[in-house]
């Protein structure tokens, strides 16, 4: 796993074993079947996460400079897997759209709002526009001018990446790479026979 970044990687194993031995109609089946059921598995698992969570479809996109990213299964450089890479980036509850209330903050990681008790939204320094949720620390101060106040912590929800980790996610991955993978193979198969005839 790199740095930074939480990785999902598979392959079709049976196919994995005799990859050299291909001629190069089996190789682009088999290439072309990896990338479209990562695909397809990716896409499953945003969905669920989507309808699970109170993430938007717009944190969920791909691409080289996005949280999720793609590395797909390549003939000529004979990389028979298709990985599925979520950076590591912490998710404030802000982002969750926290509301301010008189008896805390209000939020939904999920499908249902929960009070935070005591919590408060504020900026980080006076005259800055980022808004976070914090807490207090009843244990811990700090000295300002003559008086001791307590610490405050920002809080943080569940990132992408600990949403694409989780066992439902995982699982829903695992699935569609099962249901679905000899079934695109078959037709993937067809499609270069055809090209021979």
């Amino acid at each position: 796993m790199t740095k930074g970044l939480f990785s999902i990687e598979f392959n079709i194993r049976e196919i994995n074993g005799v990859f050299d031995d291909m001629s190069n109609a089996y190789k682009s089946a088999t290439v072309n079947t990896l990338n479209k059921v990562g695909r397809l598995a990716n896409r499953e698992a945003a969905n669920h996460i989507k309808k699970n969570y109170n993430i938007k479809a717009g944190d969920l996109k791909i691409g080289n400079n996005e949280i999720v990213r793609l590395r797909r299964a390549n003939k000529r450089k004979g990389v028979l897997g298709f990985i599925i890479y979520v950076v590591q980036r912490r998710r404030g509850l802000i982002q969750y759209g926290a509301k301010q209330t008189k008896k805390g903050i209000k939020v939904k990681i999920k499908k249902r709002a929960v009070l935070i008790k005591g919590a408060f939204i504020s900026t980080w320094r006076s005259g800055e526009s980022n808004k976070f949720a914090f807490r207090r620390n009843p244990k811990k101060f700090y000295q300002k001018k003559k008086s001791l106040r307590m610490k405050r912590r920002v809080l943080y929800g569940l990132s992408i990446a600990n949403l694409y980790g989780s066992r439902k996610v995982l699982s829903v991955i695992e699935e569609t790479v099962n249901s679905k993978s000899q079934r695109v193979l078959d037709e993937e198969f067809n499609k270069q026979f055809e090209k021979k005839k």
